[in-house]
């Protein structure tokens, strides 16, 4: 088991719990919020004080709704935090220069130390019930009453978080300014290095609609920083044809091209040329005459 999960439950609800849709819950949620039966909701983390869901001596727990958070897998909304938090250019395309800002937030996101946007990370646990790396979107929650639902909440339970993790998460919910301390990715002899390797694969292009992709051009960024290319709600085939258009030549090896076909017109031997061309290239003031915006 994962050392963010605690290895036993109680026989009652707690708060950190994980619930994962089974017949009795979808049918709950049919009928009290037909929405958070969409198949995009992982399942769901008990949000209420672990003190307010004990049934004590047999009778119903003190709280008279027990409310639970969404939860989704990472990867579905991965573009949509990177969106908020750095530069995007349009879709899932970014400046290079922000993977780097991208990595830190992801970095905080999994240490549980992003306080202001309500994520809480959920590391991928079989055991669990969490099948791959997931967050529950603590503002995405809805309540059930506890009287109709407790048992029907309980039959879904597949893990619960350590107790350390449970503070940090009642934290984040009551919104205090204070540090829970838990433990920390950095922490441990391997761990760092599992902490790297999540958000490499978090940040790593998979070609798909939902990684992120970095553009590697100082070209394009240089002309997207000065408002020469605008890609604003552009679609990914638009993106990529102005990255082709970056593709070609540049200016210098363009001007060499035109040396050696007006050279090569008038019938000078080839190797001349090439060494023609070769100090041209090298030359500071050939270089300098034929940057971008020289005059």
């Amino acid at each position: 088991m994962h050392w963010t999960y605690a290895e036993t439950a109680g026989t009652d609800l707690s708060q950190g719990d994980i619930l994962l849709p089974n017949d009795r819950l979808r049918a709950a949620l049919e009928q009290v919020h037909g929405w958070f039966a969409d198949p995009k909701y992982l399942g769901f983390l008990v949000l209420s004080q672990s003190c307010d869901l004990v049934r004590r001596g047999g009778t119903s727990c003190k709280t008279p709704y027990v409310t639970i958070a969404a939860i989704r897998p990472l990867r579905q909304v991965l573009l949509q935090l990177l969106r908020q938090h750095c530069t995007c250019i349009s879709d899932r395309y970014f400046l290079s220069s922000e993977k780097g800002r991208a990595s830190d937030f992801l970095t905080r996101l999994i240490n549980q130390n992003e306080t202001g946007i309500g994520l809480f990370y959920l590391h991928k646990e079989a055991k669990a019930g969490i099948v791959e790396d997931a967050v529950a979107l603590l503002r995405v929650s809805i309540a059930l009453r506890s009287r109709e639902h407790y048992d029907t909440l309980l039959s879904a339970r597949t893990g619960s978080l350590h107790p350390e993790f449970v503070s940090k998460l009642g934290w984040l919910c009551g919104n205090l300014f204070s540090r829970v301390g838990v433990t920390d990715w950095t922490e441990g002899a391997d761990r760092p290095d599992q902490a790297k390797k999540i958000v490499e694969e978090l940040l790593l292009d998979l070609n798909d609609t939902q990684s992120p992709k970095f553009i590697d051009s100082k070209r394009f960024e240089k002309d997207y920083k000065a408002g020469k290319i605008v890609l604003t709600d552009a679609t990914p085939e638009q993106v990529e044809a102005e990255l082709a258009k970056l593709k070609g030549p540049s200016f210098k090896e363009a001007a060499l091209l035109a040396v050696e076909q007006v050279l090569l017109a008038q019938q000078i031997d080839k190797a001349v040329v090439e060494r023609a061309k070769q100090n041209l290239s090298n030359d500071a003031a050939f270089t300098n005459a034929v940057k971008p915006g020289a005059e």
